[in-house]
């Protein structure tokens, strides 16, 4: 949790010194507003399932995000969605030396999910991760983030705000 601490205060060290609004997302379907900042090529693959965005920052495209919003039964409750979530389960298998860093909660501007940062080996660079996970009102939307590790710190204070700017 200490993590949470050090966002904050390089949220409010950086806050104005980029521009947002680069790419704005309002949901028609899941009824959720996500913003990327100026800097990052999105591309909006939703289909009539899912809403589903891929996002890759210009400066450096091994930086790339993804944002996922899929359908869930009215009756599903969190204790059902964040365990699998927090435990890593859906990388583990995948990812060559994986581990988790750090998890906890974390706050969108009128909700609350689950967040978990990761490491593992990449193709080209040991690489970071940011992995929030909101339940919405029948939807659940998942944010996936990956970094080359030694650029994870300048772009985490970006990632949270995209997060804590997020309407469900």
């Amino acid at each position: 949790m200490k993590n949470i601490g050090v966002l904050a205060l390089a949220l409010l060290s950086i806050a104005g010194c980029s521009s947002w609004g680069g790419y704005i997302h309002d949901s028609a379907k899941f009824k959720f507003h996500f913003a990327f900042p100026e800097g990052w090529e999105v591309w909006d693959k939703s289909d009539d399932r899912r809403d589903f965005l891929m996002g890759v920052y210009k400066g450096n495209p091994d930086t790339k995000l993804e944002m996922t919003a899929t359908p869930v039964a009215p009756d599903i409750e969190t204790n059902e969605l964040y365990p699998f979530f927090l435990d890593g389960s859906g990388d583990a298998g995948e990812l060559q030396d994986f581990g988790i860093d750090d998890k906890g909660l974390v706050s969108a501007s009128n909700g609350e999910g689950r967040f978990v940062t990761v490491r593992w080996k990449g193709e080209k660079f040991d690489m970071r991760g940011y992995r929030a996970l909101f339940l919405g009102n029948r939807f659940k939307l998942e944010v996936r983030a990956e970094v080359p590790e030694e650029m994870f710190m300048e772009h985490e204070a970006e990632l949270n705000r995209m997060i804590r700017e997020l309407k469900l």
